[in-house]
């Protein structure tokens, strides 16, 4: 075989290639609400796929709800590309959340929310037990039981108003 015919043959199966691939396009939902979708719902967002679904759906559960999109990056295996991917797609209705009401629940209730650690979930319960039950969620910063970052991350599942109690026992 002459050279010019091999480049000539490495060209054309070069251009067969380029030719093959498609840009993947999505026609499905425009938006998912993520405190209420299941995991139909999720897999019908690009890169999502049932297992995916699936770990969105029980870390949603865990935690009472999401209250930022930004929380779906703490899903096991959410990476950043993933995560741009779905991010206009999603929107979130922060009403549907779980709260744990702090004056009627245990240490050992507290304790299976992920942001709540073992010792946290001990002091917001052993003040309680001394000194009686909190006004506001705002006593656990005054009461210096946790410092504000974790106040702001763990506020949105707490409340101290019974009316609004929803606390979750699992």
């Amino acid at each position: 075989m002459r050279e010019e015919d091999k480049k000539q043959k490495y060209n054309y199966k070069i251009k067969n290639v380029v030719t093959e691939n498609k840009p993947l396009i999505y026609n499905r939902l425009t938006s998912v609400e993520v405190n209420l979708a299941d995991t139909t719902s999720f897999k019908s967002l690009p890169s999502i796929g049932t297992v995916f679904a699936n770990r969105i759906c029980k870390y949603r559960y865990l935690l009472g709800g999401f209250y930022s999109i930004d929380q779906l990056k703490e899903v096991y295996g959410m990476d950043s590309l993933r995560y741009a991917t779905i991010k206009s797609h999603l929107i979130i209705d922060t009403n549907q959340i779980k709260k744990i009401n702090i004056n009627f629940s245990e240490a050992k209730d507290l304790r299976r929310h992920p942001y709540i650690s073992y010792k946290m979930a001990n002091l917001i319960v052993s003040y309680k037990q001394q000194r009686g039950v909190y006004r506001t969620l705002t006593d656990l910063l005054n009461l210096h039981l946790i410092d504000s970052l974790k106040f702001r991350k763990i506020a949105p599942y707490l409340t101290t108003d019974e009316n609004k109690s929803v606390s979750r026992i699992h």
